[in-house]
């Protein structure tokens, strides 16, 4: 018996636009687009095999005060310090 999964699937391309789009939101349509949830014939098991591009990254949103809250950085150990940047800054 033969099925679907036999034949070879091409893979794609997917261009995301980011401009004025929430980074969480964003970032789920991403991820359902490599992990293949957005494919007809979705199979848990083989994963995706298409690529994704996104343009205008620079122009994304964060929602509420994340600008002010999030920091790119490490956390202290042993007294070492580390600098901390804010991604307003970013």
């Amino acid at each position: 018996m033969k099925n679907n999964l036999d034949k070879k699937q091409s893979s794609k391309f997917i261009l995301f636009d980011a401009k004025g789009k929430i980074l969480g939101r964003l970032a789920t349509e991403i991820a359902r687009a490599l992990s293949g949830k957005n494919e007809i014939n979705f199979e848990p098991r083989l994963g995706g095999k298409d690529w994704v591009v996104v343009i205008n990254s620079d122009q994304i949103r964060l929602s509420g005060d994340k600008e002010d809250k999030k920091f790119i950085g490490d956390i202290p150990v042993f007294q070492e310090v580390f600098t901390i940047l804010l991604l307003r800054n970013y």
